[in-house]
């Protein structure tokens, strides 16, 4: 058991008007909260750091994905490139049933 002592004279006479025993719950309520870690916490931490390490290499994904989208566009038609996706679509099925 720990006893703690105020000097301030308002907090006192909070104390000694909610009741001893409704601050004492209160204060030991705030201190769990504050100083143990939650579930939410133990979890979002690891993953934080899993995501920001991360983004990194996704970053050089896509610039391999975009060089490599570019460094192929001359094989597609011009006419091609303005196709909806819808059209697109219907193309590619059409051209499979030949």
């Amino acid at each position: 058991m720990i006893t703690i002592q105020f000097d301030d004279p308002i907090v006192v006479k909070i104390i000694k008007h909610e009741g001893l025993e409704s601050i004492t719950q209160e204060l030991k309520r705030y201190i769990k909260s504050k100083f143990t870690p939650t579930e939410k916490n133990i979890l979002s931490d690891p993953l934080d750091k899993k995501i920001r390490m991360a983004k990194v290499t996704n970053r050089k994904k896509a610039n391999k994905i975009q060089n490599a989208m570019e460094s192929l566009n001359h094989l597609i038609l011009d006419e091609d490139k303005k196709l909806s996706i819808n059209e697109a679509k219907e193309k590619y099925f059409l051209s499979k049933d030949i």
